[in-house]
């Protein structure tokens, strides 16, 4: 057990502040820095793409050698050796093929921390106080992530953004230190423990998007991803479980479609870097406020009106911003993202996720939960990847009010199928604690 930690986690979960500090901004980093290598949102959406495809393969990797040799210090320390390693790699590449192959290798040495870190929430203090734990963790992450966000976007004032990935690295150093103080469990769990746990559960698929993916596993969720994108004409019968994996297909093709093209459409209208990181940041925080009140907001109303609500401003909030892009200048959509921006990708995605990653644990059942879990798991990586894609072409060759637009009423899409289900609609479930993801 966790001998002189405390009971809600213990002294190691700090090494969590430095590595988020380092990894929380990267996403939004890799895009500006290959506009700044004179790329293309094409060549962005590769980037973003690529990170998709790695997780896939790095949940199926690393999830068999975690299972295999039960070592959560060295999985840890392997993760963050490769985010400073892969960080100034891109410091150092100005091949816009190899800055993307080397986000790809980022991407894939980060996913081997998840697991661990969250089996040892669950290792180092008992059940009963693991949703406090789980939140603690989620809390130090936050930090993490804003003060990243905060120190990036204060640094491209005046530098590019490739010495802003640079001076990320000491953070990642920082982190890998600190994993000395990791302490391996005498009782190590299994990776599926972590499906016993709703607050488990909910830490991992917003650390880590896979869960037990293999490739058979993708190929199914190709063939669900191409009946619900033609139509749902061809759905299984309309289950639970069947209308979440379609909701969370919509989901993530809408908000990586967005999210890959906001910060090149943003450039794309004359905003500097300092200013299109000033919009991301303060989405940020809402989303960090949002989430601390989520749960609370849950509990008191159903988990679907919550989904339903949220995309419904997820949805409106894209679709002005698509407006803006095709009515208004730099300064008008600098002033509006600032609105429109926190509302969809702080707000909305709050309350969307705690609500949504309630009611799919709820409907996993007790057979078979590894399975559907990464069922699910493959079909938000395949909705991703083709988010990322579509990005790219249609903001390229059409624009980016388009993006925005197909972006949104996704969204909107995303709600009308939860609005469709046939349960969750009892007042009882009024009564069912959310959680904080």
């Amino acid at each position: 057990m966790a001998g002189d930690d405390s009971h809600v986690g213990g002294r190691w979960m700090y090494l969590n502040i430095p590595y988020q500090i380092a990894y929380g901004p990267v996403s939004s980093l890799i895009i500006l820095y290959i506009l700044d290598l004179n790329g293309t949102v094409i060549d962005a959406s590769y980037a973003i793409s690529l990170s998709y495809v790695a997780l896939i393969f790095a949940g199926l990797f690393w999830g068999k050698l975690i299972d295999t040799y039960n070592r959560r210090r060295l999985f840890i320390a392997l993760s963050f050796f490769g985010l400073a390693g892969s960080l100034a790699a891109l410091y150092m590449l100005r091949s816009i093929p190899l800055v993307v192959l080397a986000y790809g290798v980022l991407s894939f040495m980060v996913a081997a921390n998840a697991t661990p870190i969250n089996l040892l929430v669950m290792e180092t203090g008992p059940r009963e106080r693991w949703a406090e734990s789980f939140s603690k963790l989620q809390m130090l992450m936050s930090i993490g992530g804003m003060a990243g966000f905060v120190f990036v976007t204060v640094l491209s004032g005046f530098m590019g953004i490739g010495v802003v990935l640079l001076l990320l690295v000491p953070f990642a150093v920082a982190a890998l230190l600190m994993t000395s103080m990791v302490k391996e469990p005498a009782r190590p769990l299994g990776r599926r423990a972590i499906m016993s746990s709703m607050h488990a559960l909910s830490s991992r698929l917003m650390t880590l998007h896979t869960f037990f993916v293999g490739r058979k596993m993708v190929r199914r969720a190709e063939d669900y991803a191409k009946r619900t994108l033609a139509g749902m004409t061809h759905m299984p019968a309309p289950t639970n479980l069947n209308m979440l994996y379609a909701a969370a297909l919509l989901f993530s093709v809408s908000g990586v479609l967005f999210n890959t093209a906001y910060p090149a459409g943003m450039r794309h209208i004359g905003l500097d870097n300092f200013q299109v990181l000033m919009v991301l940041l303060v989405g940020m925080v809402v989303q960090t406020m949002a989430f601390y009140h989520s749960g609370m907001l849950a509990e008191r109303h159903t988990k679907m009106r919550v989904a339903v609500s949220s995309m419904s401003i997820r949805g409106l909030a894209y679709i002005v911003m698509a407006a803006g892009f095709v009515i208004a200048g730099s300064t008008g959509n600098f002033g509006l993202g600032f609105i429109m921006y926190p509302l969809a990708a702080g707000l909305a995605y709050a309350l969307f996720y705690t609500a949504f990653n309630t009611m799919l644990f709820e409907s996993l059942g007790s057979e078979r939960r590894g399975r559907k879990l990464g069922m699910y798991s493959a079909i938000t990586a395949v909705g991703s990847l083709a988010g990322a894609l579509l990005a790219g072409y249609v903001s390229y060759y059409i624009g980016y009010w388009l993006s925005f637009t197909v972006a949104g009423a996704l969204a909107l899409l995303t709600g009308y199928v939860v609005f469709m289900m046939p349960r969750f609609d009892r007042p009882s479930d009024a009564q069912v604690p959310a959680g904080k993801a």
